[in-house]
């Protein structure tokens, strides 16, 4: 509000202007106590400063008119920012003076107070336009700066009076450095505001939550939208907010020791911390603090960068990392990688159990030194041709190479190879398995297969043979001595099967051989109605190994003589026996030879060889003599029939 004057405000027509008594020095300096009041109370703009000035001074000293300029940017131009009582039709021609024209126009450029008196306006040729107005009295004072530099004039005028006295001047004169302060004093809050706002916007665009703190009570002062919408709090709620009070698992002490050190030291520290938004989850943040000084103060300006997402995606990283490395040390197959010049970068434990060789030793050294020198020199020309581009080097499964160890040694590998790029880098991979148990299981198959095809054949052929010579007079009998002669090779073949045609051991092919026609005598002791016993048949002997060429030529040679033990001899009666009994002895080539002797007893009485030679003798010879190349002699004692059967150990047919 406009605070009331104390001294008394004439009206115009009082006649102060013909001599009457004006305000001395103490109504002076009560007027210019309210107009600083009422400039202090009043937030005015340049323009109601000055009306207020003029509406309080006027009256005291009879001016009726005034001029209140403001100097433009260019320094050349004066705008008219308020004319009090100036009449309507000068108005448009008051609006702009350049500095030196009129009076306000002299002041400016001078920088020095202009008077003038009702006789100087009626001559200067500078008052064309106050006698146009019809001013006697003119008082102007330039509006300068603490530097002195130019804001402008003020002036006051009267039509009613013809000068201003000396302590009026100096009123106004008071009065125009007031004007001029409290313009300083304006423009100043104004730039400051201005200040204020582009670094308000300043701060509020930057594209990562800031905040700044005190270090001594941990308080946030100021923050931005960004750091509200990390914290899901407002922006009120955040100012004055205790920092403490949002960190997660960090104590006051030690968040004001850490910012204490920040305001302490030189230039930027990086903190990291965990902070719970408003909703209770916690985020990780890397903290970017800094001290600054804002109005007077030592405060931590903090830059905040949610990392949450980098570090969950750094451990999930690091998981897979390390899954990938328990993957590659435990696998059984070698895993190399070389780049794309061909030099090891990494091999698994499985690679340097293969090679021999110690992780140091194979780093960095070529990938020829894991293969023999001629495919080591095949491997620069396919490298060479396959730099042209990764997809050449990408898809061979399965390729069956020869590797060479530490000691030189060689064994077969399968290999597949391909590669991966890395920030446009080429990476070659090679997985090793080393194949010489299945190489060498595959020959032993081929082995084994052309052993049975082998066996096949000879088996083929004694039953060919013995189809041939079994005599078909009974076609009964001959369908008997083929089936049991079948039977013999097969049950040699079975024993052969579960020894994996290694071979047998004897005393268990005489056994199997021997079990039918021991059930088969005692049938016929049974039918006998004796109170004897039924045949038996007795193995005496060392544990023999029998090669499998030789297992089933002796297993028909052993059918044969029970054959004819059966029908003729020992095993055809109660209480008959047949002993077998064998040992091994040195040949004269030095190889092993066994002995083996069938002796019959308790059979029906033999009246000597038989007339004319049998089948069984036939099958005998050929087995032994052709297939074992061995010998055979028969006894034909009266007690029995002796078999004498020498067979060389070692012998392949």
């Amino acid at each position: 509000m406009v605070p009331t004057v104390r001294a008394a405000a004439p009206g115009p027509g009082d006649g102060r202007h013909r001599g009457a008594a004006r305000p001395g020095p103490a109504e002076h300096q009560a007027l210019l106590l309210d107009v600083t009041r009422a400039i202090l109370e009043q937030d005015r703009d340049e323009a109601g400063l000055a009306r207020l000035v003029f509406d309080l001074v006027a009256p005291h000293i009879d001016a009726d008119i005034g001029f209140n300029y403001a100097a433009e940017a260019d320094g050349l131009t004066l705008r008219l920012v308020a004319g009090p009582g100036i009449p309507e039709e000068f108005l448009p021609g008051c609006e702009r003076l350049r500095v030196g024209q009129a009076f306000c126009g002299t002041a400016a450029a001078s920088r020095l107070p202009f008077l003038a008196d009702a006789a100087r306006i009626a001559e200067d040729a500078l008052a064309a336009l106050p006698r146009a107005m019809g001013m006697r009295a003119y008082a102007g004072h330039p509006l300068l700066d603490r530097r002195g530099g130019l804001l402008g004039t003020l002036a006051f005028a009267s039509t009613r009076r013809d000068r201003f006295s000396a302590g009026e001047i100096g009123l106004l004169r008071t009065l125009s450095d007031f004007v001029a302060l409290t313009w300083q004093r304006h423009r100043a809050e104004a730039a400051l505001r201005a200040s204020e706002a582009r670094f308000q916007a300043l701060f509020e665009s930057v594209p990562v939550p800031v905040a700044v703190v005190d270090p001594g009570t941990l308080r946030l002062v100021a923050c931005n939208g960004r750091l509200c919408e990390m914290l899901g709090h407002g922006r009120e709620a955040l100012r004055g907010m205790a920092l403490d009070s949002l960190d997660a698992g960090q104590d006051a002490e030690a968040l004001r020791a850490a910012l204490r050190a920040v305001v302490a030291g030189s230039g930027r520290s990086k903190l990291t911390r965990r902070v719970r938004r408003s909703d209770g989850a916690l985020r990780s943040v890397s903290v970017s603090a800094e001290a600054v000084t804002m109005d007077g103060r030592r405060l931590v300006s903090e830059t905040w960068l949610d990392i949450t997402e980098r570090l969950a995606a750094a451990a999930a990283l690091r998981a897979s990392e390390e899954r990938l490395r328990s993957v590659i040390g435990t696998a059984a197959d070698g895993i190399v990688v070389a780049s794309a010049e061909g030099r090891i970068l990494q091999a698994n434990p499985a690679v340097l159990r293969m090679f021999g060789q110690a992780e140091a030793e194979l780093l960095g050294q070529d990938l020829g030194i894991l293969m023999p020198p001629d495919d080591a020199a095949r491997h620069v020309d396919y490298l060479a041709a396959c730099r042209g581009g990764p997809a050449r080097v990408i898809g061979v499964p399965g390729r069956e190479l020869l590797a060479r160890r530490r000691d030189g040694s060689t064994f077969p590998v399968e290999v597949s190879v391909g590669s991966f790029e890395v920030g446009g880098e080429c990476f070659l991979t090679g997985i090793l398995r080393d194949v010489t148990e299945r190489k060498r299981a595959e020959e032993r198959q081929e082995l084994l297969m052309r052993e049975v095809n082998h066996r096949a054949r000879n088996a083929l052929a004694v039953v060919q043979a013995t189809l041939r010579l079994t005599p078909k007079e009974d076609a009964a009998t001959f369908a008997r001595a083929v089936e049991g002669r079948v039977s013999a090779l097969a049950r040699a073949q079975g024993l052969l099967t579960r020894e994996h045609w290694r071979g047998a051991e004897l005393r268990a092919l005489l056994q199997g051989e021997l079990a039918p026609f021991m059930a088969c005598g005692a049938g016929t002791a049974a039918r006998g109605g004796t109170d004897l016993p039924p045949p038996t048949a007795r193995l005496e002997g060392p544990s023999v190994w029998l090669q499998a060429t030789a297992t089933q030529p002796l297993a028909m040679a052993v059918h044969e003589l029970a054959t004819n033990a059966v029908k003729h001899g020992a095993l055809s009666l109660p209480g008959g026996e047949v002993t077998v009994c064998w040992h091994l002895a040195d040949g004269d080539d030095g190889r092993s030879v066994l002995r083996l002797r069938w002796a019959e007893a308790g059979g029906p009485a033999i009246a000597g060889p038989p007339t004319r030679r049998g089948f069984g003798s036939r099958v005998l010879e050929g087995t032994v003599r052709g297939q074992l190349g061995g010998a055979v002699s028969l006894d034909w004692a009266a007690a029995g029939l002796a078999c004498a059967i020498e067979v060389p150990l070692g012998r392949t047919a």
